[in-house]
């Protein structure tokens, strides 16, 4: 077996020459030692390498187990998604860790497992780190390292005395609030801007539930909630609203959604739903999505704007909806309540579908029987069927709707 200091001078001298050749090459760094003790055995280490095989294969990528059970891996001429696609092999073969099972691979993103390095840009980062591993003097598990001693070889040894092991109870790591701030944004838009957000991107279900006619599946929404980019990219960090810079991350994470390989079909409802935003859609990523559904019925496509986003920019709003109805879109009004739903007028709710959200928080004294009689005839006057009771999370929100009319339903409790 090499030794400690044979493999570090082979994986330096390999990434000397490569200093001018740094073209189109990753790294990646598995930090197979932050694992429990018995994932580092032989038969995880190799499953691990077998996983990254394509990328020596089809790649031409080179491999260095560490003596402390890590793996550097250098590849030639694989991209992001080659080696995110590898890297969720080994995470499945790993999943048992608690180190590895609350991860999701980012392409790009390092996290407590992997750290990734884009080599034209972090050739030196990757060299120190590499320097910085050594000077550690990392060795293999299971090793026994003796420590210097100025007594005598012939002075009898201590008796090794008797020592209990008790379970130690980890305390939770505790979220650090802080504001989304510039400073912030610029961090979570850096990372988000070179990460695939398709992992991200969730989907839920709107229903049409009537009476003697059971549930009809009607459309399949898509979206990224930002809770969801925060608890992958922000584990340790509770972010604080910021109704400025909520809106320049809700126009950046719909321009990265349009970008993405978005199937806008599906075969368990009747239409596609997507969140976009007002500046989104007169972008050129709209018109290459656009474009990227080819034969696609755009009347089967609904395009889902907020009620602020509308406001923001009431006059690009009017443009940017000319834009898809010409093209044949459907669109939907979303973050509307019953409260607010009072207040709106038809021009508001000429949408072609409109989401309405029970109000939390509301006295029930607010909702009695004059008012549900007023938003009742409401509801019926502008065509029921336009109407979608969002954020059902349970069953009795989904029958406080059907008591004032309601027929289409969105949220957890939809089947």
């Amino acid at each position: 077996m090499p030794s400690t200091q044979d493999t570090f001078n082979k994986l330096k001298d390999f990434l000397h020459q490569l200093e001018r050749h740094t073209d189109g090459r990753r790294a990646l760094h598995i930090k197979m030692s932050r694992l429990e003790k018995h994932l580092q055995e032989g038969h995880f280490r190799r499953a691990s390498a077998a996983a990254l095989r394509p990328l020596v294969e089809k790649h031409g990528a080179v491999i260095f187990p560490l003596p402390n059970s890590d793996i550097i891996i250098v590849t030639k001429t694989a991209n992001l998604e080659d080696i995110g696609a590898v890297l969720s092999k080994v995470y499945r073969e790993l999943n048992s860790s608690v180190i590895v099972a609350g991860l999701t691979v980012l392409p790009g993103v390092n996290d407590d497992f992997t750290t990734w390095y884009d080599l034209e840009n972090d050739y030196q980062p990757l060299v120190n780190d590499v320097e910085t591993l050594e000077e550690l003097g990392v060795v293999a598990p299971n090793t026994t390292v003796a420590a210097p001693s100025s007594q005598s070889s012939k002075q009898p040894k201590k008796s090794m005395s008797r020592v209990q092991y008790v379970d130690v109870n980890v305390p939770k790591a505790t979220k650090v609030s802080r504001d989304l701030d510039p400073e912030m944004l610029l961090a979570l838009t850096k990372v988000l801007n070179s990460a695939d957000v398709t992992s991200f991107i969730e989907q839920t279900a709107i229903t049409a539930i009537v009476e003697g006619h059971g549930s009809v599946p009607v459309m399949l929404h898509q979206y990224i909630p930002n809770s969801m980019i925060f608890d992958h990219l922000l584990k340790k960090t509770e972010l604080r609203a910021n109704p400025w810079f909520d809106g320049y991350l809700a126009d950046f994470i719909a321009d990265r959604m349009l970008r993405s390989d978005l199937s806008m079909t599906n075969a368990q409802s009747l239409a596609s739903s997507l969140k976009v935003t007002v500046n989104s859609v007169m972008s050129e990523a709209f018109d290459n999505f656009n474009r990227s559904l080819g034969d696609i019925a755009r009347s089967k496509v609904v395009l889902d704007f907020a009620l602020n986003d509308m406001f923001a920019n009431t006059v690009m709003f009017l443009s940017a909806r000319d834009k898809i109805k010409e093209l044949g879109f459907k669109y939907s009004i979303s973050n509307l309540d019953l409260v607010s739903l009072g207040w709106a007028n038809k021009e508001l709710l000429a949408a072609d579908f409109v989401k309405v959200r029970y109000p939390e928080g509301v006295s029930n004294y607010w909702l009695d029987s004059k008012r549900i009689l007023v938003l009742k005839t409401r509801l019926k006057d502008m065509g029921i069927a336009k109407f979608i009771l969002e954020g059902c999370g349970d069953q009795k929100t989904i029958a406080r709707g059907q008591s004032l009319g309601f027929t289409m339903f969105q949220g957890s409790a939809v089947g």
